[in-house]
């Protein structure tokens, strides 16, 4: 909750404007490279016109070491906001760069990982 819950704040929106937030999307290793990551992606953004009130952007969160998502998330449209923590850094630095910035689960079980803010604005949300 507490990452979602700060995406308008993170992109300057007011706390009602209607947004989408992708999350939990894996491609098994074995069937990555196929243009999966891809499809899904598209399905998302043409459900996202399909939605009234039309939501502002698409937003998600991708951990800052994963360089095939990121990759795969840049090529589709989405561009960096931030990280999770509010470190503005450029997020192609490494985590020893930033010195790995925990996070906590909301069970209180500790994460040593860094979120990178990505959004991709809709054409009929704004």
């Amino acid at each position: 909750e507490g990452l979602v819950a700060d995406v308008p704040t993170e992109l300057n929106l007011p706390e009602d404007t209607h947004f989408l937030y992708l999350t939990g999307m894996v491609v098994p290793e074995t069937y990555r490279r196929r243009g999966i990551g891809q499809a899904l992606l598209l399905r998302c953004e043409a459900m996202a016109g399909k939605i009234e009130p039309a939501p502002k952007c698409i937003a998600l969160h991708v951990d800052k070491n994963n360089d095939g998502a990121r990759k795969l998330y840049a090529g589709a449209g989405f561009t960096y906001v931030g990280w999770s923590e509010g470190d503005d850094s450029d997020p192609s630095r490494t985590s020893e760069d930033t010195g790995g910035l925990p996070w906590r689960l909301p069970f209180g079980k500790k994460k040593a990982k860094t979120e990178v803010l990505m959004v991709k604005w809709t054409p009929r949300g704004g």
